[in-house]
């Protein structure tokens, strides 16, 4: 489950930056007095997308071309690059589940909660020819550009938020500025984990960890630039 809150400008995105760094250091210092501390990473990496060919679509689970309602039509492999090394980091089909959208009059942002499938097919059991499982654009096809993203991204118990930059990458000809985003996730295994022990009637902690998703959801709606 991940929840783009907004599309942020850039002095919104400098300051909810500033707000999480406070929040790293403040958790970091709390650690030895048994405060469960955050983490950070700042991952750079570049996006690019392909359609799905058939050879793709075959290899995906049947749980997930079950939930796919539209068939292979529509899907795209991303392939992501780390823009360091250059190396491959994943290869990532989505699947749109659902998604809510929560109009919030009283505040300075509206709220997407998105429901997605992510199939991994950066496998080796699929051998080598990676270049199998897209196709090329068909022609007159609306493409789909790489991105390059920067991301701030920290991570506290379940939950994950992102700060991310998306741009173009230098060379691609359009002249277009960048997009700012903010993103809170809750890791997936957990909350099916969860799930699954509600639907036997055992101890669980679903209730919980939903909370916990949309209190920090609603905490870091509450920040905004001065």
């Amino acid at each position: 489950m991940s929840e783009p809150l907004t599309d942020m400008i850039q002095p919104e995105h400098k300051a909810m930056n500033q707000f999480l760094n406070s929040a790293l250091q403040s958790s970091n210092a709390e650690a030895p007095h048994g405060r469960v501390p955050m983490s950070y990473a700042h991952p750079k990496s570049r996006d690019s997308f392909r359609p799905l060919s058939q050879h793709g679509w075959d290899v995906l689970g049947a749980s997930f071309r079950r939930h796919c309602r539209g068939g292979r039509d529509g899907l795209k492999l991303r392939t992501t690059t780390n823009a360091a090394t250059g190396e491959v980091e994943a290869r990532i089909v989505k699947c749109k589940i659902a998604d809510l959208h929560i109009f919030n009059p009283a505040g300075e942002y509206d709220t997407r909660i998105s429901v997605n499938l992510e199939a991994n097919l950066n496998l080796p059991s699929l051998g080598p020819d990676y270049a199998s499982l897209s196709e090329d654009w068909p022609p007159g096809s609306s493409i789909s550009p790489d991105r390059m993203k920067d991301r701030m991204s920290y991570a506290h118990l379940v939950y994950r938020v992102d700060l991310t930059m998306v741009s173009l990458p230098r060379g691609a000809g359009v002249a277009v500025a960048p997009k700012y985003e903010l993103e809170l996730e809750v890791q997936a295994e957990v909350l099916r984990e969860q799930m699954r022990r509600a639907a036997r009637e055992e101890d669980h902690a679903f209730a919980d960890v939903v909370s916990g998703f949309l209190d920090n959801a609603t905490y870091l709606m509450r920040q905004r630039a001065a």
